[in-house]
């Protein structure tokens, strides 16, 4: 029977070192899976360590918690459920986003600036203010939602399917770099190993980033697995590398 512990630090690497350490084994003899990234917290609170799950391999291999689906990410917007007869303009997307959002913030007790902007096909709502941080949430969970949210009720009245982008104080930016950041750094780690690397769970905007960022490495894939909203991207080392 494999044997599988739990370890917490304050980085990814620190935690796998530890759990590696204490099974003394070494990586290519181990299945990591990362169960928290770890963070740094939002404006400086809130900080949160690293944890993730390592399991000695047997003879036989593992078994993956789900069924590996390489399907295409997309991050979906949903789909409109009963469209109105209202044109299909910027004025009047922002107009209705932004009466749902005042509803939000009302609730929250905050009252940030937004500033609209068309970026291509989505249209992008950044907020700066005082004490946002409850509008982000933990590792932007509070912001995806209302984001969510802010694209069904805005599809459903209008004609044409629309994208709606929330950010707050560059948070998506940060996120992104920090995604990106982590990719290649596990895959490196993923190279290190003769099983897959199981990242923690992540909405599918940012287990794109993390395919996005390793789609030209020629040492290693990606695919998802695991259903929403536990769904996570999975790093493996290519096969001719293995073989060498």
């Amino acid at each position: 029977m494999s044997i599988t512990i739990e370890k917490t630090a304050k980085t990814v690497d620190e935690a796998i070192d530890k759990a590696l350490s204490e099974l003394n084994v070494s990586m290519d003899e181990a299945d990591v899976e990362i169960l928290e990234t770890g963070s740094k917290g939002i404006f400086g609170l809130g900080g949160k360590d690293a944890k993730v799950r390592v399991t000695v391999k047997g003879k036989e291999e593992p078994l993956s918690f789900a069924v590996a689906d390489q399907r295409k990410e997309t991050e979906s917007v949903p789909a409109p459920v009963k469209k109105a007869a209202v044109p299909t303009d910027d004025g009047e997307v922002e107009k209705i986003a932004l009466n749902f959002l005042q509803g939000i913030f009302d609730y929250l007790k905050v009252t940030p600036d937004i500033a609209i902007e068309r970026k291509e096909e989505s249209l992008w709502l950044t907020m700066t203010g005082a004490n946002l941080g409850v509008i982000i949430g933990r590792r932007g969970e509070t912001l995806d939602s209302l984001q969510y949210l802010t694209n069904l009720v805005v599809n459903r009245k209008v004609a044409e399917k629309q994208r709606i982008i929330l950010d707050v104080e560059g948070y998506r930016k940060t996120r992104e770099e920090t995604l990106r950041d982590l990719a290649e750094k596990m895959a490196g780690k993923a190279l290190k190993m003769n099983g897959p690397l199981r990242l923690e769970p992540m909405n599918p905007h940012e287990r794109r980033i993390i395919h996005m960022t390793l789609q030209g490495d020629e040492r290693v894939e990606t695919y998802s697995e695991g259903e929403e909203p536990f769904r996570r991207v999975v790093i493996k080392k290519k096969r001719h590398f293995q073989d060498k």
